[in-house]
């Protein structure tokens, strides 16, 4: 890293007092906690980041698509990265043929949330899915959905070389702790392959691995039943838990809501629902439930929040479980804040999962039309005790991004002071009181402290972590 240009001290004497972070005039720096991501997805991005996948976000045409994929033909794996799934609504199955009957062909749209498959893979994945509850679907076209996001990572994680597989896992997590988080959820293990990868990581890193815990899927869970070596080592190194989908996401048009998108017939659909309760509650108590130590639930439309509020209760109710509601995007209404708070009395709360909210209100707003205003009332939610931490669904630098929403939220009545954010990102009231501390300089100063621009290109200085 090269020497960083420290912030100027009439900069940092502007820096208001506080005991989450120290001010030091003569480098010119702030020194603050470092923060926990509770939900981030560093084993599922570490696979496709490092699978040899062609980034597709500059292709225009379908042709186009396929001569950029075309290069990779019989190298028995081509993944198509950056997929703009509004931009090529009509993307099938056969287009991927084209490309090749041979090789597994995998889309992935840049939600994660979706994109579309060749034939010969399309064959694979629902074979593999048979009994074993993956949400969302894949249709006659090869075009997929939610829960066969872990299906796809799988397949990748089969073919790819496991050792940059591993390493690229602790590439990023190296980034992470530079940017001053000190712990991470990992939100999406990618099938046993990734399993395997997060287990050797952790080897190799040895005392302090930053991932304290791990959720996946029902559908891994079964898998690790027939992998009762691989169960053992899970149980014994790595904390688990269960996620489940109840909807999808705004960008795929997929979050469940209580009425249309704006412009359309679709209002998304529930992906889990209560008669699933009879193969989660049998699930949780056999031999690969008994490590799941709570559970995840992915909730962004409001309709997926009001699901996800009654399924959380149910749940604990039958097998004494809580539940952490994740996103929660779409709740700003006040019967979804009030069952946020009932499950709150049984220890139920929600992480705050959203990155760069603030350039995706646009977005929303297209989709959503009015109901935006909705979107993530952080400070109701803080002020009624809701909110258990904080999750950036994003990269080892996306912690300071969510930080800067909070503090700017489009909506100016939910905005949180620096100090409320800090707190619940770092889980400490004082900053003697963290285990690892960071210390930021220059533009991130100005822009954390004092709402500068965010540099969303990654180029924002740090000067790293340190004990």
């Amino acid at each position: 890293m090269e020497k960083p240009v420290r912030g100027t001290t009439r900069l940092i004497e502007r820096v208001p007092e506080s005991k989450l972070w120290k001010k030091n005039l003569l480098e010119g720096t702030v020194t603050l906690p470092a923060m926990k991501d509770l939900h981030t997805h560093p084993v599922g991005y570490s696979i496709v980041r490092k699978c040899g996948g062609v980034d597709v976000s500059g292709c225009s045409t379908t042709s186009q698509l396929k001569e950029a994929l075309g290069g990779n033909k019989g190298s028995g794996l081509i993944v198509g990265l950056e997929l703009n799934w509004r931009k090529f609504p009509g993307i099938t199955r056969k287009d991927l043929d084209e490309v090749s009957k041979e090789d597994i062909v995998i889309f992935i749209d840049s939600s994660f949330h979706g994109g579309v498959v060749n034939s010969k893979t399309a064959a694979i994945l629902s074979e593999r899915a048979k009994g074993k509850m993956v949400k969302g679907w894949i249709d006659g076209e090869g075009k997929w959905r939610e829960g066969y996001n872990d299906l796809c990572l799988e397949l990748i994680g089969e073919k790819m070389d496991r050792g940059v597989a591993v390493e690229g896992l602790l590439e990023w997590l190296r980034d992470a702790r530079a940017w001053g988080v000190d712990e991470l959820h990992e939100l999406c293990i990618g099938g046993v392959p990734g399993i395997e990868i997060l287990l050797e990581a952790k080897g190799k890193w040895g005392e302090g691995f930053p991932i304290t815990k791990a959720y996946t899927t029902m559908y891994v869970l079964a898998e690790l039943a027939d992998r009762p070596e691989l169960l053992e080592r899970m149980e014994a190194e790595m904390p688990m838990g269960l996620k489940l989908f109840m909807d999808g996401a705004f960008t795929p048009g997929t979050a469940a809501l209580m009425e249309p998108y704006c412009g359309t017939a679709n209002s998304g659909y529930l992906a889990t629902d209560l008669e699933d309760l009879g193969s989660i509650v049998p699930m949780l108590a056999g031999k690969t439930g008994r490590m799941v130590e709570d559970i995840a639930m992915h909730a962004i439309g409001d309709r997926g929040i009001r699901q996800a509020i009654v399924m959380a209760g149910a749940l604990h109710a039958l097998t004494g479980r809580k539940s952490r509601l994740e996103h929660c995007t779409l709740s700003g209404e006040e019967d979804i804040l009030a069952g946020m708070e009932r499950l709150n009395k049984r220890g139920i709360l929600t992480v705050v999962a959203n990155p760069n909210f603030i350039d995706d209100a646009v977005v929303f707003a297209k989709e959503l039309g009015d109901r935006v205003k909705r979107i993530l009332p952080t400070r109701s939610m803080v002020e009624r005790g809701l909110v258990s931490g904080i999750g950036t669904d994003g990269g080892p630098a996306a912690i300071w991004r969510a930080l800067y929403d909070a503090v700017n939220h489009p909506r100016v009545a939910e905005r949180l002071s620096l100090e409320q954010i800090v707190k619940l990102a770092s889980g400490v009231e004082r900053i003697e009181d963290a285990k690892h501390t960071v210390t930021i300089s220059g533009p991130l100063v100005e822009t954390i402290f004092f709402g500068g621009e965010f540099d969303n290109s990654g180029t924002v200085e740090m000067l790293g972590i340190m004990a």
